[in-house]
């Protein structure tokens, strides 16, 4: 799922920063976080997960908006989430469309 939505970013224009897990979402943040205009996160990852990753960039003061990708309920997902300030939510699986139209009012 990451390749292919950085793949689809990346041929939409935007500049991409990959991590395989929660830990090296932070790591990016805190090396690369000027450069960085939207975060898409999913909630299932390896590590720490999305969750934990999102309050963890909270924590660190990196306000990035956030989008949130999840097989889980919006609904659920949004309300456990809505203290660290996320702006979308994309049900997975997802088509392409989805994608941009979640990421794309915040790429430059």
């Amino acid at each position: 799922m990451r390749i292919v939505a950085a793949t689809v970013l990346e041929t939409n224009g935007a500049q991409i920063f990959t991590a395989a897990n929660g830990e090296e979402a932070l790591e990016i943040l805190r090396t690369h976080g000027a450069r960085i205009s939207v975060v898409l996160l999913d909630l299932t990852m390896p590590g720490i997960g999305g969750e934990e990753t999102l309050r963890r960039m909270r924590a660190a003061q990196a306000n990035q908006p956030v989008v949130l990708m999840s097989g889980y309920s919006e609904a659920e997902t949004m309300q456990r989430c809505a203290p660290f300030g996320t702006v979308r939510f994309i049900q997975k699986p997802f088509e392409v469309g989805t994608l941009l139209a979640a990421a794309r009012p915040f790429l430059s």
